[in-house]
């Protein structure tokens, strides 16, 4: 079956490898060994559409979603309510498809609205200045916990016993590799002090005494936080929080087994240069007009590379924008009737589990909780959820390990009176009194049993009119009126973007005033002002479903809409990651599958899907390498090799493992310097990363004896993937030497870019790697059941973490919506459809090389594989730079390549095609190249001062960076 989402036809490919000069695509391979060419790989045969869907339904069958039957799993996941304005919005193609957007003058739609994300942290936090989300809550901790470290230049960091176990195991593997001590209690020599609120058995705590002490030594405080508290408790920035994280999957994402979600990051204003990730800044453009663009950008990995704040490079840009809008959906009003009713139906269902014999509810008397609470078991809680279970019901997390045969639930607003019935029914038969409470309500005041033993009322409710009018925002009078308008003012008091789910049970007696928020402002507007308002905006952004995407070292292909289809169905999207095993196994088994598939792809031996991102992954990979040598008793290996052609990210990685980076320069034909290789290797050597192909698009073909001289060495070799779609049934890192490699399957496998994110980087690993991969790690149990003589057994997948893990790198077990949709487009392809498209995709590169080198510099001018890097030098000088020539290219309707990188050629303009591109497409993109080259040598300003048709002209970047302005403000009225 041919490659589905390849449009070049018989007819076409012969013109185009006559265009080039070989006869067959084969040829444009030669590069690679002969011995490492044309593997045979074991896939699974392709799939029709038709069939992939049938496929892919049977698979969800055999998961329980949460929305199936009554579930109380929490633990920072949740099922909520999500408006169905929210998807409608972040499944139009121009916040799906597009990429990072380093183009600000064609990517307003996603940078406003990245912009409005920014605003709506800010206020549920009550930060001053918030980027634009980081992988998950887990990894955002560990994050702010080195943030911490640099502001305070401390390397202690004390954790507060409130703090998730998970997110406990997080931050050790973070830490640990830049040898950072953690502890429990702070002291003069603690960077940080981390709480949680509510904390991980639900409650919540008054902390200003705990901000207080910190302060006191010279310290931050950090706060994991549960953002639907937020519409009910005091907000971090309140009680003295300098940092703030949190998981935004309640805000609008689906709980898809754990991920994607996005992790909430904001800070106080004087902190922002430390702050990790992507931030969006508003300025003006050439004209004076409102603009947004990425700001601050000298932070980051693709420009300091090692010393950057943190590896990140894709995110989770889609779910931020799904945040945005679930929030301006529901309104504060809104906000604050789901966090109550959260509130309601917990103390409710609290109320009447205490009733049961043998069952309380583990609680300090002067602390509250919102929706997650521990009940004390009169048997295991192991015991207690297999029998929920039995009877239909999905139970909690085992937490007896913090409290004695404790449960933690969790009740959200979707949570019906009936689920707590059927809840309470289930548990009365594990009572001495089976029949005794079977279905009973509770009082309209309900009690809850203390941990210390008897009953204990809640608090007593404030007095009427004590809550305060909400308090604006510090007003910035320096903006002008003419400013666009954003979703705050567009707000009208009253306005309702959806309605929230009725309250069927008694309202309980709401926490004392000192606990509650006093001020809490959302837009308010309705549906149609939030699909006219972001629809238009949307449209101001160039995506892959629009235009032409050239960007280097991305892989910008079209993204095929069943992918969508699978990730949406009920049976995926719909499973909570700490699920039991049993549940999900349709999950798993697809899990386990693309592990194989992965593995058998690039030749390893075992493949971890937990990396949300190429960076992350290689994050993970540097981690695994300190861990693998510190096994073998060789700590003294803390160097790591970077050929100047690799990518941005690694050097970055690397130090965030707390390795030292040695770059490896480039000889003249384009391949690592071997002679410098060898000077460079010595027993302080780790490893090396390589990117293959490199991002000057060759593929070394010294590649073999590069892994065999750091073996020798006693190194390890990694692989950067980003580059794979070149090699996809053509070679096998694995085969040349390679010990790890990540793969970005947002890239290489057709999952959307989303603005920026998210994506998925799963590591491949060789056997002896294996036992350190993070957990948790998918594996098939010995097949079990027999039940019809000569039938197949049924196989069995289950979570566990290997021999000797690093631990975990965030919440759950990966990015598994992103992961589905790869999936799906591996089995849709098998092994002769991916063999079409590295071969359709290095033919595409090809061709623009061979039709552009008379119009651009080539400086290595030899046959490329997937990508094309081209020099702008001599339209330099001649007036035009190739940043220039980038805006230019806007204006006839293309994206820009990327540009200025690599870094080790002048005026680099990377171009990178793609096999799902048409011969008409490129034809139409070289015609613009080659006017605007003879635009640069006949009217350079021309090209100088471009784009001239986008919705703004050249933004003022300088400006956004002196001035930041990050965030919704209130205009005065003596704005001018």
């Amino acid at each position: 079956m041919p490659a589905p989402y390849v449009p070049m036809t018989p007819q076409e490919r012969q013109r185009m490898l006559e265009a080039v000069g070989v006869d067959t695509v084969e040829d444009l391979f030669l590069d690679i060994p002969a011995a490492y060419r044309d593997p045979a790989l074991n896939l699974p045969p392709a799939l029709s559409e038709y069939d992939v869907l049938t496929h892919l339904t049977r698979l969800a069958a055999r998961n329980r979603p949460m929305d199936a039957g009554p579930s109380f799993l929490g633990g920072g996941f949740a099922r909520h309510f999500i408006p169905s304005v929210v998807n409608a919005i972040i499944s139009r193609g121009e916040f799906l498809t597009p990429y990072t957007p380093y183009q600000p003058e064609a990517s307003q739609g996603v940078l406003q609205a990245l912009f409005e994300y920014q605003t709506v942290v800010c206020q549920l936090t009550g930060m001053d200045v918030s980027n634009t989300g980081m992988y998950d809550s887990a990894s955002a901790l560990a994050e702010a916990a080195l943030m911490a470290c640099r502001l305070t230049g401390r390397r202690q960091v004390a954790v507060h016993e409130s703090v998730s176990p998970r997110h406990r195991d997080v931050l050790s593997t973070y830490l640990t590799a830049q040898e950072i001590t953690l502890g429990t209690t702070p002291d003069a020599e603690t960077a940080c002090l981390i709480i949680q609120e509510p904390s991980s058995l639900g409650r919540w705590h008054t902390p200003d005494k705990l901000a207080a002490e910190v302060h006191d030594l010279g310290g931050l405080l950090v706060v994991a936080v549960e953002p639907i508290s937020l519409g009910l408790f005091r907000a971090p920035g309140d009680y003295g929080a300098d940092i703030v994280v949190g998981e935004g999957q309640p805000l609008g994402i689906s709980l898809s087994f754990g991920g994607p979600g996005v992790g909430l990051f904001a800070c106080r204003q004087k902190y922002l240069r430390q702050m990790p990730g992507r931030i969006v800044g508003r300025t003006v453009d050439a004209n004076g007009r409102d603009a947004f663009v990425l700001t601050l950008q000298t932070r980051e990995q693709h420009i300091r590379r090692e010393k950057a704040t943190s590896n990140i490079c894709t995110a989770e840009t889609l779910a931020a924008i799904a945040v945005a809008v679930h929030l301006a959906a529901l309104g504060k009003e809104g906000f604050r009737r789901v966090a109550e009713a959260c509130y309601h139906r917990a103390h409710d269902a609290a109320a009447r589990i205490a009733a049961l014999p043998g069952f309380g509810i583990a609680i300090n008397a002067d602390d509250a909780f919102l929706k997650e609470f521990v009940v004390t078991c009169p048997v295991s809680p192991a015991e207690v959820n297999r029998h929920l279970l039995e009877h239909g019901v999905i139970g909690g997390i085992d937490v007896s390990d913090q409290v004695p045969n404790g449960l933690l639930l969790c009740v959200t607003e979707t949570t019906s009176h009936d689920d707590v019935d059927t809840l309470v029914n289930a548990l009365t038969s594990l009572t001495p009194h089976e029949d005794a409470f079977r279905g009973a309500r509770a009082p309209d005041s309900p009690q809850v049993a203390a941990q210390g033993g008897g009953p204990s009322p809640l608090p007593a409710a404030p007095s009427e009119g004590s809550n305060p009018d909400v308090s604006r925002l510090d007003e910035v009078s320096s903006v002008p009126e003419e400013r666009v308008a954003l979703l705050m003012d567009l707000s009208r008091s009253g306005r309702r973007g959806t309605t929230v789910p009725a309250l069927d049970v008694p309202e309980s007696t709401l926490p004392p005033e000192p606990m509650r928020r006093r001020d809490l402002e959302l837009p308010e507007v309705s549906e149609l002002d939030l699909i006219r308002y972001f629809t238009r905006i949307s449209q101001t952004s160039y995506s892959v479903d629009t235009n032409f995407y050239p960007l280097g070292s991305c892989t910008m292909k079209y993204n095929p809409r069943v992918n969508e289809v699978a990730a949406g169905m009920p049976g995926f999207a719909q499973v909570h990651p700490y699920q039991p095993s049993e549940t999900v196994q349709g999950t798993l088994e697809m899990l386990h599958g693309l592990q194989e598939m992965l593995a058998e792809i690039v030749g390893m031996d075992a493949t971890s899907l937990a990396p949300s991102a190429g960076a992350h992954g290689e994050l993970t990979g540097m981690l695994l390498f300190r861990a693998y040598h510190a096994d073998r008793g060789d700590g003294e290996r803390t160097v790591i090799l970077a050929p100047d052609s690799s990518h941005g990210t690694n050097p970055a990685s690397a130090a965030m493992a707390g390795f030292t980076i040695v770059s490896i320069p480039t000889n003249p034909d384009g391949n690592v310097d071997m002679e410098a290789l060898k000077e460079a290797l010595g027993p302080h050597v780790a490893g090396i990363m390589l990117t293959m192909p490199t991002t000057l698009g060759l593929f070394d073909p010294g590649t073999a004896e590069i892994c065999r001289l750091v073996h020798e060495a006693g190194g390890l070799v990694y692989g950067d993937g980003a580059n794979l779609n070149a090699l996809l049934g053509r070679t096998r890192l694995g085969d040349f030497g390679f010990d790890m490699i990540h793969i970005n399957v947002h890239k290489t496998f057709s999952t959307p870019h989303g603005g920026g994110g998210p994506g998925a980087g799963p590591i491949c690993v060789k056997e002896r790697l294996a036992p350190f991969l993070p957990a948790p790690w998918v594996v098939r149990d010995d097949a079990v059941g027999d039940a019809v003589r000569g039938a197949r057994p049924l196989d069995q997948y289950s979570l566990i973490a290997p021999e000797r893990s690093i631990g975990r790198i965030g919440s759950a077990a990966g990015n598994i919506g992103i992961l589905l949709r790869a999936y799906t487009y591996l089995r849709m392809h098998g092994a002769e459809g991916l063999r079409e498209v590295s071969g359709a995709a290095v033919l595409n590169a090809n061709y623009l090389r061979v039709r552009l080198q008379d119009s651009y510099d080539l400086p290595y001018n030899r046959i490329c594989m997937h990508e094309v890097v081209f020099s702008a030098s001599r339209q330099k000088q001649q007036g035009a730079k190739a940043g220039e020539i980038c805006k230019r290219l806007l204006d006839y309707g293309f994206y820009a390549p990327t540009v200025y990188f690599p870094l080790i050629v002048d005026e680099a303009l990377m171009i990178e095609p793609t096999e799902t591109e048409s011969v008409e497409t490129l034809d139409s993109f070289i015609e613009a190249m080659q006017a605007i080259a003879r635009e640069a040598r006949e009217q350079p300003e021309r090209v100088r001062d471009a784009p001239h048709t986008t919705p703004v002209a050249r933004i003022d970047e300088a400006r956004a960076a002196r001035h930041p302005d990050l965030r919704w403000r209130p205009r005065t009225p003596t704005s001018v």
